[in-house]
């Protein structure tokens, strides 16, 4: 069998010339989140991250983010979070703030107990975004799914993967026709990703992942470097 890694670099390398005639910037997202289990069910956590755009020479946007998850079974998770982000203009910290709340939907390890597939770990996401502006105009709502493939590395901690994402935005465009204002909902964007994740040990793990995130109809093309650090926090 090939090894996963190899179909990883050849992902890689699939999806560099994606957009290659199009608007492109490559970003770089650094966080860290933390998380606490209060139950078997139940899943409490803290997300820091920052995001940095124009090629890594600005800061597009930091952002906090409480979630809370619920697993009603092996296979079904339940989650919410708030996150309040912040974008700033020339500095770091500025006056643009958003309110962001997310709804998921997951169901997991949809290969468990199917010996051919032992090694590989299929999810499926649907995720709702509200996000609205503070003292602004912005109302922003999404529709996205996404498929997650996890693969078990043999002889090693590395955990690989590769997930593809759609989004669908619910008023994306607004026209103005005498005096109603029309709105369309369309699909505006997806995300292709390949990435692993190590586990430092039972509570440390970091994360790297590289993203490329084409407008569907559009010529703009966003290529993403993300590194993450998780913690489990004890009882």
């Amino acid at each position: 069998m090939i090894r996963l890694y190899n179909i990883l670099i050849v992902t890689i390398g699939i999806l560099l010339p994606i957009g290659a005639h199009s608007q492109k910037d490559f970003e770089l997202w650094a966080g860290s989140n933390f998380r606490y289990k209060v139950s078997k069910e139940f899943k409490f956590g803290l997300k820091l991250e920052s995001r940095f755009k124009s090629n890594v020479t600005e800061v597009s946007q930091t952002f906090l983010s409480p979630y809370m998850q619920y697993d009603p079974s092996d296979h079904v998770r339940i989650g919410i979070d708030y996150r309040l982000a912040n974008r700033p203009q020339s500095t770091f910290f500025g006056e643009h703030f958003t309110h962001r709340m997310t709804l998921d939907l997951a169901f997991r390890d949809l290969t468990k107990g199917i010996r051919a597939l032992k090694r590989f770990n299929l999810n499926t996401r649907i995720r709702y975004t509200h996000a609205t502006r503070i003292g602004g105009e912005l109302n922003n709502d999404n529709l996205r799914l996404r498929f997650k493939v996890d693969y078990n590395l043999p002889n090693t901690k590395i955990e690989p993967h590769i997930a593809a994402s759609i989004f669908y935005h619910f008023n994306d465009q607004i026209r103005y026709v005498g005096n109603e204002v029309q709105t369309d909902h369309r699909f505006n964007k997806y995300r292709l990703r390949v990435g692993a994740n190590y586990p430092i040990d039972k509570q440390q793990t970091i994360g790297l992942f590289y993203m490329i995130q084409p407008e569907i109809d559009g010529p703009e093309s966003t290529y993403v470097l993300s590194l993450g650090y998780s913690y489990k926090l004890k009882k």
